[in-house]
């Protein structure tokens, strides 16, 4: 597979990165991540990247040669609440809202004075200060700030959605390039204030990499957005997927459950699935293999095994992307509840069937379908049907497994091919960016002849 040819690197690229998964417990979000710092580096290898995270431990053992920003000082400077404390507590609904809403523009334009406020009142302890510090010197050092892969713009993740919108402000005030990478967006239906607020930012970014785009065009474009700065690269975890594909199929059934509020599926989903699954794995003589995407997934999915009386291929702990992606390479498809299990298997060659049931899940695997093209198939498990549609789908996947691989693998070259051409443009517009800032300081004062005509 070639890839684009790299961009001219400016020296000592200072790159600040929020992500989807601030504690690295997602091998999904992790992957992304991986991806982003490593694409980075390309580009900017005596570069600093710097990270928001949780757990700075967690994220060295992943990405090693970048540096932590704590989580809490960004949430400390950015919280909506922290000036006015109970007070917010005290009022109604839109008058809490609309003191919010002044807080932000004080903070924009007084950053200084809030700072003073906040250690004056002790809204924040003095350790959190020094983290709050180190964010926004993080902030105003940055030559680049980007969101690298996660799906949070949308309903259901206001608390993750609203800090991250307001760092990308920030940096669009100081003039400097913003981006998000391998994003999903929406649906984006019933948050009217962060709907609001995303119109309010994502027009100003320089750049928005979607990882599909069934759902988040149409939303972006409703936004305000220059579609000549979105780009479709689909999923920047299928690169490390695909590099670690096997050459043949495997044989085995690859699983996963996700109960969550963002998924709308509780404990009776296994009720529906374990028989459709048991029963064609019996016939087929498969192992079944658990992919447990987030720690969240393992009661899940033991559940949804219990009684199967085949072979079940666990191969011990998963705690890396690699050693999930190596798991998934035993399959020969795979049915899951996880975003990411499917990223991982399709990017292999591997025919996957996702479930799903709330409306967020249902727009990422049907952007994910779209990308990939025949070999990923979506079942709403809402519909009147939805078992006779689950097993049509195991059977159809498993049969047209070795003829639907290469087109797979196609789709998963054309989006790796797409991702780091946006990567590269990222690189263009950080060198166009510190090239005018170099110009502008080297241009002479006008003299005081020409300030009085221009007066």
């Amino acid at each position: 597979m070639e890839h684009p040819e790299p961009a001219a690197s400016v020296p000592g690229v200072r790159v600040l990165v929020d992500c989807g998964d601030y504690r690295c417990g997602n091998m999904g979000d992790v992957a992304m991540l991986q991806v982003a710092t490593e694409r980075l580096g390309e580009i900017w290898p005596d570069g600093e990247i710097r990270v928001m995270t949780w757990d700075p431990a967690r994220l060295a053992r992943y990405c090693p040669r970048v540096q932590p920003v704590a989580g809490r000082g960004r949430d400390a400077w950015l919280a909506d609440r922290t000036l006015l404390g109970r007070l917010h507590g005290l009022l109604p609904k839109a008058a809490s809202r609309a003191l919010v809403r002044s807080r932000h523009a004080v903070r924009r334009r007084w950053p200084a004075a809030i700072d003073l406020a906040l250690r004056v009142r002790g809204a924040v302890p003095a350790d959190v200060a020094e983290d709050m510090d180190a964010f926004r010197s993080a902030v105003d050092r940055a030559d680049l700030v980007i969101v690298a892969g996660a799906g949070g713009i949308t309903d259901h993740a206001h608390r993750w959605a609203m800090p991250v919108l307001e760092l990308l402000d920030m940096a669009v005030r100081r003039g400097t390039p913003a981006a998000m990478m391998s994003h999903g967006l929406g649906p984006l239906d019933t948050d009217d204030e962060l709907r609001r607020r995303a119109r309010e930012v994502l027009p100003h970014l320089d750049l928005i990499a979607l990882r599909e785009q069934r759902l988040g065009k149409p939303l972006l474009a409703d936004a305000g957005v220059d579609a000549r700065r979105v780009r479709i690269t689909g999923d920047d975890a299928i690169e490390p997927a695909y590099r670690a594909r096997h050459p043949v199929l495997g044989e085995a059934i690859g699983v996963n459950v996700r109960l969550s509020s963002s998924s709308a599926l509780d404990a009776s989903i296994c009720d529906l699935l374990r028989p459709a699954l048991h029963g064609f794995a019996h016939e087929k003589r498969a192992a079944m293999v658990p992919l447990p995407i987030d720690g969240s997934d393992v009661d899940s999915i033991r559940a949804l095994l219990a009684g199967y009386t085949g072979d079940v291929n666990d191969g011990g702990a998963i705690d890396t992307p690699a050693a999930m992606i190596e798991r998934v390479s035993r399959c020969r498809i795979v049915v899951t509840c996880a975003y990411h299990a499917a990223v991982f298997a399709a990017s292999q060659g591997i025919p996957v069937v996702c479930l799903a049931k709330s409306s967020y899940f249902l727009g990422k695997f049907r952007g994910l379908a779209d990308q990939f093209g025949d070999g990923c198939s979506v079942v709403a498990l809402e519909e009147d049907g939805a078992d006779a549609s689950l097993r049509r789908e195991i059977a159809r996947a498993w049969d047209c497994a070795t003829a639907t691989r290469p087109s797979l693998l196609d789709a998963a070259t054309r989006q790796i091919a797409a991702g780091r051409r946006a990567y590269l443009d990222l690189a263009q517009l950080v060198a166009s960016r510190v090239a005018a800032r170099g110009a502008a300081r080297r241009r002479p004062a006008p003299s005081t002849a020409a300030l009085v005509g221009r007066s």
